[in-house]
């Protein structure tokens, strides 16, 4: 019966725990210390489906005039159709496939609130309600998983479930949480992808977009 309820709840909220979504098949290449990925696949509720990585890059940040590395961005898309790069077609590209995935490698321990805030800054700067349901739960997980250690990730999934686009955040400490609507996920890709909120995080755009 316990067992019953549990899975009750976890269908209502739309969060719940497994081993890793993104599973990595390691290149010769490495940024920081990280080395990148040529391909991956990612575990969904309906299966399995394998991507191609199409760029990455530095996450920087000034901090006291200093410039300081916070994380590498990793992109992967399905393949079943062209993924297009240019500046103004890039998110829908991303959003209208099976499955496309950003994953942040964190290059230094990083409080959860400074990450909460930050995303919040991206996300208002191109227009997006924070309070908005689907996106305050995104950024709840964010917080309720705590402060990010050097070499954790942060894993944002959009991709098809049942004819609806569905976005699936992994944690740091391997917590899922899926809200839906193609809208939240291109809200979500907006944060790298969308108008920038310094020269730094305009610089990664650029690496993402090459």
């Amino acid at each position: 019966m316990k067992l019953f309820i549990v899975g009750f709840i976890t269908l209502l909220t739309g969060i719940y725990s497994q081993a890793e979504i993104l599973t990595k098949e390691l290149s010769q290449k490495k940024i920081e210390g990280v080395t990148l990925a040529s391909k991956a696949t990612v575990k969904l509720d309906d299966g399995s489906i394998i991507l191609n990585s199409v760029s990455a890059g530095v996450r920087l940040k000034k901090v006291l005039f200093i410039k300081v590395n916070v994380y590498v961005a990793e992109l992967f898309v399905s393949e079943e159709s062209p993924f297009v790069k240019a500046e103004d077609k890039v998110i829908d590209s991303l959003v209208h496939r099976k499955a496309a995935v950003m994953q942040l490698t964190f290059l230094r321990d990083v409080g959860v609130e400074k990450v909460k805030s930050s995303f919040e800054e991206a996300l208002k700067l191109n227009g997006v309600d924070t309070g908005k349901a689907e996106i305050k739960k995104i950024l709840e997980s964010v917080v309720t998983s705590g402060d990010i250690k050097k070499n954790q990730t942060l894993t944002f999934v959009s991709h098809e479930l049942k004819g609806e686009t569905k976005l699936t955040y992994e944690s740091n400490t391997g917590l899922l949480t899926q809200v839906s609507g193609s809208d939240t996920a291109k809200d979500i890709f907006k944060m790298w992808l969308g108008k920038t909120t310094d020269n730094e995080l305009e610089n990664l755009k650029k690496e993402l977009l090459k």
